[in-house]
């Protein structure tokens, strides 16, 4: 018997899919390492779910990487805001008379 969603959709979309797409569903439920990695990645045994629930769990997989990617740029972004910043702290120092300047 397949496997079913999980939860109860809250929308069903119809999704196109092109020749291509449906090359990669079917190596999907073969034996593939693709399938192990879609095995791995949405902790499903491909053989056994319904075509939905197969692209479901390919969707989530999907908005999974995408944020992933968002989280990645947003940490670039605030390392490269602390580099400006360590460097706009160093040459401030490098300006600055030392407390020791005007000793006699």
């Amino acid at each position: 018997m397949a496997t079913r969603l999980s939860h109860t959709p809250a929308k069903r979309s119809s999704v196109p899919l092109t020749a291509g797409d449906l090359a990669s569903l079917d190596r999907l439920r073969a034996d593939t390492p693709e399938r192990a990695a879609l095995e791995s990645l949405a902790g499903i045994s491909a053989d056994s779910v319904t075509e939905a629930a197969l692209l479901h769990a390919l969707v989530g997989i999907a908005l999974q990487r995408v944020d992933e990617v968002a989280q990645e740029a947003g940490y670039a972004e605030l390392a490269s805001q602390r580099d400006s910043d360590d460097a706009a702290r160093r040459s401030s120092a490098r300006r600055r008379e030392p407390s020791w300047a005007h000793e006699a």
